[in-house]
């Protein structure tokens, strides 16, 4: 038997690779295929959670008054601040109890709520507040000031500066980063 005969040529070993590739990618595009048009409803949506519970309300503590005796607290508006957008209140003590002794609020989760300037110099009375409050999410919140007043100068050195929420829909990866 001539040895010849059972060899392959080289072109003939390549030809061979090339249709067993060929055979491979025949049998695996149809299931390619399949995962795609299966997955495509899965990637069409999103199913991240929104980061804020839009619905959760952070509760009026008491803080305004801060301990202080003849305290008087004044309520302001409800607020709405849209998507999106942002709000200025301003609360103003009445003339028989003129100084700012703190403020409070009752707010949803996604709303920001930074006390602004007073443009007072250190240790005279501020007779009014304005409390500039962020929308942070994409629903409408909610949020009321509350100004402690006395007849009496405050003696306090330091006074709430922010009042916001912690995400309620952290996801536990951000969890982990912020620990």
């Amino acid at each position: 038997m001539d040895t010849r005969e059972c060899e392959r040529s080289p072109d003939e070993r390549a030809r061979g690779g090339r249709q067993r590739w060929a055979w491979r990618w025949g049998r695996m595009v149809p299931f390619i295929g399949l995962a795609g048009i299966a997955s495509g409803p899965a990637l069409a949506q999103p199913t991240t959670t929104p980061l804020y519970n839009t619905s959760r309300m952070l509760q009026h503590l008491g803080n305004e008054c801060l301990g202080v005796q003849n305290c008087r607290t004044v309520q302001s508006p409800k607020t709405r601040v849209a998507v999106g957008q942002s709000a200025s209140i301003v609360t103003q003590c009445p003339s028989a109890q003129p100084n700012v002794v703190g403020w409070d609020t009752e707010q949803n989760e996604h709303l920001g709520a930074t006390l602004a300037p007073t443009g007072s110099t250190s240790g005279q009375p501020v007779s009014a507040l304005t409390v500039l409050v962020t929308n942070n999410a994409d629903a409408p919140g909610f949020i009321t000031v509350f100004l402690g007043c006395s007849a009496k100068v405050p003696q306090t050195t330091a006074g709430r500066q922010y009042r916001g929420g912690n995400p309620s829909n952290l996801d536990p990866a951000t969890l982990l980063r912020l620990r």
